[in-house]
Order: structure tokens, then sequence, then C-alpha cells
């Protein structure tokens, strides 16, 4: 069981809290409650750049910084090669997926791009980020 706790937070910051609550649809407490670089998975966030920013602007310099890094698993990224290397061959059911892990990777990107421009509007040099693939 967890503990409860009272505090005391400027309007502007609850607005902005009630925001990303609303876009991750989290309760304001799972928010408050995270103290480690745990971010959302990739199935996770919503389509929109906008409403990714939104969730990801409230993460900690720590969180962008896991978010900028995280990677698709290994064998998604080999399904990705196998897919493009036969695409004239694939079945129906290859086509379905190959279709599936190219949106995943799309949203991924654009994931990785946000925490990125956000990374770097606060004072990060991004290339420490972009050398670590």
């Amino acid at each position: 069981m967890g503990h409860s706790v009272t505090i005391e937070i400027a309007e502007d910051e609850y607005a902005n809290l009630q925001k990303i609550a609303q876009t991750a649809r989290l309760p304001i407490e799972k928010l408050l409650g995270r103290r480690h670089p745990r971010v959302l998975l990739i199935e996770e966030y919503p389509d929109d750049a906008d409403e990714i920013e939104m969730i990801l602007v409230g993460y900690t310099d720590d969180q962008l910084g896991a978010t900028a890094n995280e990677k698709l698993a290994v064998s998604e990224e080999r399904q990705l090669d196998y897919f493009s290397e036969n695409s004239a061959t694939l079945s129906g059911e290859e086509q379905t997926a190959r279709v599936r892990l190219v949106e995943k990777w799309g949203k991924w990107v654009l994931i990785r791009s946000v925490a990125l421009k956000l990374l770097h509007q606060r004072g990060f040099d991004v290339h420490r980020f972009l050398n670590k693939r």
C-alpha cells in the first residue's frame, strides 16, 4: 500500500499537469509519482506530434534522455530488414505485419524527434544522444 502526501503547486503548473495527464490518459498522481525514467511504451503514445510533446514536456531531463535513446527491439529491426529485402515475395500475413511494424517505426521516429527537440530547447547537445545509436 502506498503513502499519501499532500503538495501545493502553482495553478499554472497544475493546469499543465492536468493537460499532460489527460493526454497520457493517466491520473495526475501517476505523473507526480514518477521518480525514475519510466517512459511510456511506443504503443501508449498518441499519434499526434503536438499531443506527444504535451506528454514529453512533463518529463525530466533523464526521462527525455531515456526516450531519445529508446530503441526498437532487435527482433523488430531484423523483421524490418527481412521485410525490406523480401518485399516482392511477402505473404498476406507478412504484408500486414510489415505495415504494423512500419507504423510503429514511424511513431518511434516521431517520439524520438520530439524528445530530441525538447532536450535541445533545454540546452542539451543532442548529438550526444544521436551518437549513442
